[in-house]
This record gives structure tokens, C-alpha cells and sequence, in this order.
């Protein structure tokens, strides 16, 4: 009895301990196979985005929390709202502004759906929220720390701050002379804006608009002392920079009639 008792039992033990080492190796089976497959969806996105398929990168990306598939993420965001910050760098070390006459006109003409600014509230609206997002997926990139990103990511979100603040602009303009119309078209440059009144003393701008600005403020600051000085981008931060800080406070914070002051010294 003793021995039919010890074969079962060993018996028992064997199928356990089987049946384990079919579990554990069916879990890292599936493991692998979850990081190949995000790997490759990874190299397929970069890709995508090489190609300027920004859409496709971003579907590609959606839901992966690693840091370069967030980077990458971010960038995909930004490419919608037509803004590669490659090319950017590119065209200023060639030389190439496309004739900007102002700090803002750089990024400003790029929104634009024909290359000259001119863009519908309901794409304000639309590039705002995509910009928004780009922001936030790079900055997680670094584990949600601003100080984190490397020089580069710095640059990178200097250039998507001062594009957001445009965008904001765009918000505040649509606001007062659209008039909650979604088609109604604004010119995101400083000609294009300071057409729009002699005097904007009287436009409404939000408390979480002017913290928004002043947070896109501070990120064109992280940009420039990445950059350095000896360089068109950094010309351009710091043109826009004096533009906006009209007392020259050095806590660089702006409140509604600086930026009230800023709109009517734009240049026409």
C-alpha cells in the first residue's frame, strides 16, 4: 500500500512540476514575443515618420510607454502640426527662413495649410491640442522630468513651446474676431496679426491661457541655453524673448498687458 501510495505521489509531483515548466515557459514565450513585437513596431514608426507618415506613426505608437517609442511619439504629434524640427534646424543652417520679418513668422508660416500662415480656428484648435500632446509624450520621455531631456530634447522642446505659444495666440485672436466661427481664418504671422487691429488692448486672454504662455516661455528659455548663441535659432529665440519680456523682468513671468504689448508692437 506504502508503495502504491509513494508511485502515485511521485507521479503527482512529475505532472506538477511539468505542467509548471510548460506554464513558465509559455509566460516568457509570450513575453518575447511582446517585446519583438514592440520593437518592431518601433523601427516600423520611425520609419513612418521618416517618410512624414505622422499618422501612422502615432497608431503605431500608441499605448508604449518606453522612452525612445515616447520621443518618438512626440515627434509624430509635432509632424501633424507640421512641425519637424530637423527641417527646422536644417533650413536655418542653410540659411533658409522663407523671408521671415519676424521672430514668429519662422514657425508661423509653417501652421499655415499653403506655407503663409493663414489657418481656420477649427485647425487652431485642432494643431493646439496635437501640440499639446507633443509636449507631454516628450517630456515623459524622461520620465516626466523637464530637467531630465538631454540637450537635444531641450532644443526639441523649446521649438515646441514657441510653436505653442503661436497657437495660443491663434486661440485668443479666433476668440475675439472669429467669434466662435470654426472657419474663420487667421494669418499666424505678425503682419497677418497685426492687421487685425491697431490696438488689441481691449482682446480677453485667460488665466490658464497666460500660464500656458508662460510655460511655453519657459521652455524657448530651455531651448536657447541649450543652443548657445552662434546660431539662426538661437537669433530667433532671443528675438522673440526681448519682443515679449517689454519690462525686462528677469523672471521672464508675463502677465496680460505685457502680452497685450507684445501684440501691438508686432510688426506690420
Amino acid at each position: 500500500m506504502d508503495s502504491i501510495h509513494t508511485k502515485n505521489s511521485g507521479s503527482l509531483l512529475r505532472t506538477a512540476m511539468v505542467l509548471v515548466c510548460i506554464f513558465f515557459l509559455a509566460v516568457c514565450t509570450v513575453g518575447c514575443d511582446d517585446e519583438d513585437s514592440s520593437a518592431s513596431k518601433l523601427e516600423e514608426a520611425k520609419i513612418a515618420l521618416d517618410e512624414g507618415d505622422y499618422e501612422r506613426a502615432e497608431d503605431l505608437l500608441e499605448g508604449m510607454t518606453g522612452a525612445e517609442a515616447l520621443g518618438v511619439l512626440a515627434s509624430a504629434y509635432a509632424g501633424q502640426v507640421g512641425i519637424d524640427t530637423f527641417e527646422i534646424l536644417g533650413q536655418l543652417d542653410d540659411g533658409d527662413t522663407s523671408g521671415n520679418d519676424g521672430s514668429i513668422d519662422l514657425i508661423g508660416k509653417i501652421l499655415g495649410t499653403s506655407g503663409d500662415g493663414r489657418l481656420s480656428c477649427l485647425g487652431v484648435q485642432t494643431k493646439s491640442s496635437l501640440m499639446d500632446l507633443a509636449k507631454t509624450k516628450l517630456i515623459a520621455s524622461a520620465g516626466g522630468s523637464v530637467s531630465a531631456l538631454d540637450k537635444d530634447g531641450h532644443v526639441q522642446l523649446g521649438i515646441y513651446g514657441f510653436t505653442d505659444f503661436i497657437l495660443v495666440t491663434g486661440e485668443i485672436i479666433c476668440y475675439k474676431f472669429g467669434g466662435g466661427d470654426a472657419q474663420f481664418e487667421v494669418t499666424l504671422t505678425e503682419a497677418g496679426i497685426k492687421a487685425l487691429a491697431d490696438d488689441f488692448e481691449a482682446i480677453d486672454v485667460t488665466e490658464d491661457q497666460l500660464k500656458r504662455i508662460n510655460e511655453d516661455i519657459d521652455y524657448v528659455m530651455l531651448g536657447l541655453s541649450a543652443l548657445g548663441t552662434a546660431n539662426d535659432l538661437a537669433e530667433e529665440f532671443t528675438m522673440f524673448l526681448q519682443d515679449i519680456n517689454s519690462d525686462n523682468d528677469e523672471a521672464m513671468y508675463i502677465n496680460k498687458d505685457e502680452y497685450i504689448s507684445f501684440l501691438n508692437g508686432l510688426r506690420s
